[in-house]
């Protein structure tokens, strides 16, 4: 019989409207079974120039006049998670930036994003996590902080550099309401190992974060707290090693390479205000070179509420610092970024202005946000605006 309800209860999920949020009932009382979807539509506009003066249309990644508008999805998340006895299970699909260089069918084919399961054990104030599949590595907060809780359209900057993907493996993570520890070991992200013979090597990445207010808990991980009351203040430290992965090369040759980065960052949260500093270091070892790259971000964001509307408003600030190369002043980047799906840019400085309206909190909520961004060693330079709405449930 429970079988039976299952099925049916997975086929209801299979034909019911994506608009609706489902409950699922199980015959098994101990199982709880949850459906949810994330949608980000984004409009954008840029006017950018390369280091000689000609126009640069960001959004393309080339030469030429931006369209009036940019229409695209930025994010589209489908997720379902199960939960049963300590366990916990979560399957993702993904179909990102679709249409983000006009129509494509590749841009919109869905795909599989994290699929994992999840044991928790607790002993006193302690729980231990174990989780195995499919996931990203719990390092670099821009990173791994939620993209559906962005204090503006885009991520921090330092997303540049977690020498991270989402991978297979397996983590252990030690929570107490002061501190974390974790640890992840997956399969690096090589891109050459199917045409290759030489041995792969491994994902390795750690990260710790505690408390630096006595007797206060960690703040969860958000880029905005949307107003909520409560204080907190989190220092996070981690590193990874991403191991002798395998590269193919544009030139179609195989390079055999490793990543060293290492980060620390500050989470504060006071009631309406929330702040961020993040900070990455990168060493990337190829056999003929090595080069140091690293990436800063400041940002804050103060919530308003304006009873009257039945809405909060949020005005946030970002500063950024960018050097793919700090051993030398890169003549060679000339431009925003030579790809389509970068939102931000090479080598050089970055400021971002942006306003929130919270509908109803994260689930709903309107986004705009203004980048600035200039080359380190040139005149070559980019203003974007983007304006875009969450919803989710």
């Amino acid at each position: 019989m429970h079988r039976s309800n299952l099925k049916l209860a997975t086929l209801a999920l299979a034909i019911a409207p994506a608009a609706w949020s489902i409950s699922v009932p199980l015959t098994d009382s101990t199982t709880k079974l949850d459906v949810g979807f994330m949608m980000q539509n984004r409009a954008e506009h840029n006017w950018a120039e390369n280091s000689t003066a000609k126009t640069y249309d960001v959004n393309r990644g080339k030469l030429g006049e931006a369209d009036p508008v940019d229409f695209y999805v930025r994010r589209a998340r489908l997720n379902i998670s199960a939960e049963r006895e300590g366990w916990k299970a979560l399957v993702t699909f993904s179909a990102d930036k679709a249409d983000l260089t006009g129509y494509n069918s590749k841009e919109r084919a869905a795909q599989l994003l994290y699929l994992w399961a999840q044991k928790t054990i607790t002993t006193g104030e302690l729980s231990h996590v174990i989780t195995l599949g499919l996931d990203q590595p719990n390092v670099e907060p821009a990173y791994r902080d939620p993209s559906s809780q962005l204090l503006l359209p885009t991520p921090r900057a330092t997303i540049l550099y977690p020498s991270a993907a989402n991978a297979v493996g397996v983590r252990y993570q030690l929570n107490h309401k002061l501190f974390q520890v974790s640890v992840d070991v997956q399969n690096n992200r090589d891109t050459g190992r199917a045409v290759d013979t030489a041995s792969d090597g491994l994902f390795y990445g750690a990260r710790a974060v505690v408390s630096l207010l006595p007797g206060v808990a960690l703040p969860k991980r958000t880029e905005s707290f949307v107003g909520e009351k409560g204080l907190g203040l989190a220092l996070g430290l981690d590193g990874t090693v991403d191991n002798n992965y395998i590269q193919k090369a544009t030139d179609g040759s195989i390079i055999q390479a490793s990543y060293a980065t290492t980060g620390a960052d500050l989470l504060f949260h006071m009631d309406g205000l929330t702040a961020d500093v993040d900070a990455r270091l990168q060493k990337y070892y190829r056999t003929k070179n090595k080069t140091l790259s690293y990436a800063v971000s400041v940002q804050a964001g103060y919530a308003i509420p304006v009873s009257a509307l039945g809405v909060v408003v949020e005005p946030a600030l970002r500063g950024s610092v960018i050097d793919k190369d700090a051993d030398l002043e890169e003549a060679g980047a000339t431009t925003y970024n030579t790809s389509a799906e970068s939102e931000h840019g090479l080598s050089g400085y970055e400021a971002e202005a942006g306003l929130n309206i919270y509908f109803k909190g994260h689930s709903n909520k309107l986004q705009i946000g203004v980048q600035h961004w200039e080359a380190e060693a040139n005149d070559a330079n980019a203003n974007i605006l983007r304006v875009q709405h969450q919803f989710s449930f």
